[in-house]
């Protein structure tokens, strides 16, 4: 991808997908997905164990993931929150033994 300036700022040209992303007139990038690498996004909440399993639809072994706090309790304790395993399908997060934190996980689906 190439991000290039345009009439309404940055655009991206994705030669490789053909995929033209033009900024809107703030200068924002809408979100786009590629065929090769879509993101592929699942909320969940904890229970009181130290790992949970997440169904992601579109995850691989492979898929990079990346995760965030939705809410304050999970903020309390993202830095001993870590992403484990990745499986066909799902990822495993390690955490703290405390039920209701929600988080959030991003995972390219290659």
């Amino acid at each position: 991808m190439i991000p290039v300036g345009g009439a309404n700022g940055p655009v991206v040209n994705d030669h490789i997908n053909s995929i033209h992303a033009k900024a809107d007139a703030s200068g924002n990038l809408p979100f786009y997905s590629t065929t090769v690498s879509p993101a592929v996004r699942q909320t969940f909440i904890t229970a009181a164990t130290t790992a949970t399993s997440v169904e992601i639809p579109g995850a691989s072994s492979t898929s990079t993931c990346s995760m965030s706090a939705g809410n304050a309790l999970a903020a309390a304790y993202i830095s001993t929150t870590y992403l484990g395993s990745r499986a066909h399908g799902k990822v495993v997060v390690n955490h703290a033994p405390i039920a209701g934190m929600i988080y959030d996980i991003v995972c390219t689906a290659y």
